[in-house]
């Protein structure tokens, strides 16, 4: 994590408010890293501080607020899986990062599903990030899933079960994807729209972080 930011405080005090510029609420219990983009702040937080009375019950949700003020844009609010609950830890919510591209926001929710939605909410004219009960749901099999899909569309080029549950995110560096998974492998795909394994490295070890990519991978000594 490096930012070519200046200017930042040393430090802050909740308590009296210096260098805060607002707050704002989220849930119990938040996993996400805060992505800012264009005037927005989007983070993914869980249903337990709830903004809209038609949404009860456990969620997963990914909020949208104004990068000035702090106030609420939109939400997204996603329901739990029904019929597998274990799958969604009773506390969470959506844990992913957020990506941004342009006016797109790409997010993976707690029910497993990739979404693509409008930075700008309904603003754009459309009927904005809102999940209802029953749409938008994507079956899910027992064991994890690497799938690459086209940006524009959703639809799938390929998909590989990696046969362990990935909690880090991937690294696209260099033509090739790297993603690691809690059984212990590194797998390693060409990036492009045809499947494609380049490698399967046993870690001898579960692995939940991102792989990073510096200094050109170079294996010769310095």
């Amino acid at each position: 994590m490096v930012s070519t930011e200046t200017n930042l405080p040393e430090a802050f005090d909740p308590a009296t408010g210096e260098n805060i510029l607002w707050t704002a609420p989220l849930g119990t219990e938040t996993n996400s890293t805060p992505v800012i983009a264009p005037g927005k702040v989007i983070v993914g937080t869980n249903h337990f501080q709830p903004r809209d009375p038609r949404h009860v019950g456990r969620r997963g949700v990914l909020l949208c607020l104004d990068e000035a003020s702090g106030r609420l844009c939109w939400q997204l609010v996603v329901p739990r899986f029904q019929d597998k609950p274990y799958l969604d830890w009773i506390t969470g919510g959506i844990a992913s990062d957020a990506t941004v591209e342009g006016n797109r926001v790409y997010v993976v929710t707690n029910l497993a599903e990739v979404m693509c939605l409008d930075l700008n909410g309904q603003a754009d004219g459309n009927d904005g990030p809102f999940l209802d009960e029953g749409r938008h749901m994507a079956p899910v099999g027992e064991e994890p899933l690497e799938v690459t899909v086209d940006a524009q569309t959703g639809e799938p080029y390929w998909k590989e079960r990696t046969r362990g549950e990935i909690f880090g995110s991937t690294l696209v560096a260099d033509g090739k994807v790297y993603v690691g998974t809690r059984r212990g492998n590194l797998w390693v795909f060409e990036a492009g729209t045809e499947k494609r394994i380049l490698a399967t490295i046993d870690l001898g070890s579960g692995m939940m972080a991102t792989p990073t990519a510096a200094n050109g991978g170079s294996t010769s000594p310095p």
